[in-house]
Parts: C-alpha cells; sequence; structure tokens
C-alpha cells in the first residue's frame, strides 16, 4: 500500500477521534450532534425538524443547548464550529478560541 494513503487514513482517523473526545467532553447528546450536524450543512430549523421528524421546538431546545455547551451565540457560529472540529481544523493541542 501507498505510504502517502496510509498517512492520510492515520491523520483521518485521529481527527475523528479528536471529534468524538471533544463531543463528549462537552457532553453533546446524540440528538445534539445530529442536529448541529444538520445546521453546518445549512439546513434551516424547520428542515432539521422535518429531516429529523422532530418538532421545531424540540431543534429550537437542542440548539440552545449547544450555544451554551460550545459557548458561541447564534447559529452561524455553531455551524463554524462543528464544521471545525469535524475535520480536525481546530489543534488541540493549542488554544482554539477561535469563535472570539
Amino acid at each position: 500500500m501507498d505510504e502517502t494513503y496510509l498517512k492520510k487514513q492515520q491523520d483521518q482517523k485521529l481527527k475523528e477521534e479528536n471529534a468524538y473526545k471533544e463531543f463528549n467532553r462537552l457532553e453533546i447528546s446524540e440528538a445534539e450532534h445530529r442536529v448541529l450536524k444538520l445546521l453546518s450543512l445549512g439546513k434551516s430549523r424547520k428542515q432539521i425538524a422535518d429531516g429529523l421528524n422532530i418538532s421545531w421546538l424540540t431543534v429550537f431546545t437542542h440548539l440552545n443547548n449547544i450555544y451554551k455547551k460550545i459557548g458561541v451565540k447564534n447559529a452561524v457560529q455553531a455551524g463554524r464550529w462543528y464544521i471545525f472540529i469535524e475535520y480536525g481544523l481546530i489543534d488541540f493541542e493549542s488554544d482554539n478560541t477561535f469563535l472570539k
């Protein structure tokens, strides 16, 4: 197997592990994670509710809980945070206050 391919696979696995650790550290539930993922894909609150077969109020509640847990003020920041975490764009060994 190509050494570059193996390195990319290892890097991806490390990013996924770091994202998983961060979601656990912040106690983001699976339901909140699903809402956050759809939000980061540009889905509206109504689209998220319809897609997950939950009420708009439940989406609203999940989003408010997420905002508090990750320290952001709105959906744009939350979506950005998710992308940074999910794609390993934050170095967990350094300061990750990119939203400030």
